[in-house]
């Protein structure tokens, strides 16, 4: 019976650590290794922390939601308006204020159908730029996990004062 008793205390105990256990979101590595460390009002990394739990939902990555929304949207927008030109011709075109027009609308026709597929609160995106474009610990992150290459003015030579 002592057997039994101990049999049953141990599977109840590990069942118990196993029940309580974590499991890892998409965007784990991102807030524990970046937003962590941010120096942003507490609203605004609340929002942050927002967007990123309605990231994790959908299993998507700020990375892939990055490359998605700056890169993959953009550059077949722009394919769009090229294909209205000759191939070489296209790109010394002086584009039109048609032309810019056009290529804004489909932009955001696309990353509104992005963001319905992801149930993505649209009024939040703004603030999302913005942390992005004010973070120079985000664009390294990008750079390094995903190669992107973005510009980081913080990281470059101040020109001497004479």
């Amino acid at each position: 019976m002592t057997l039994r008793k101990s049999i049953s205390y141990t599977l109840f105990i590990v069942l118990g650590i196993i029940s309580c256990s974590k499991t890892p979101k998409a965007n784990d590595e991102f807030r524990n290794t970046v937003v962590s460390k941010m120096n942003f009002h507490q609203d605004t990394l609340q929002v942050f922390n927002q967007f990123l739990d309605q990231l994790d939902s959908k299993n998507k990555t700020f990375g892939d939601y990055y490359i998605k929304t700056h890169r993959d949207i953009q550059d077949s927008c722009d394919k769009v308006l090229a294909a209205k030109y000759e191939p070489e011709y296209f790109v010394y075109n002086n584009h039109t204020p048609e032309d810019f027009d056009f290529l804004h609308k489909i932009t955001v026709q696309s990353l509104n159908t992005y963001y319905k597929k992801l149930d993505i609160d649209t009024s939040k995106v703004y603030t999302i730029e913005w942390v992005t474009n004010s973070s120079p610990d985000i664009k390294k992150y990008l750079n390094q996990k995903y190669g992107l290459g973005l510009f980081i003015p913080e990281d470059q030579p101040h020109d001497a004062v004479k």
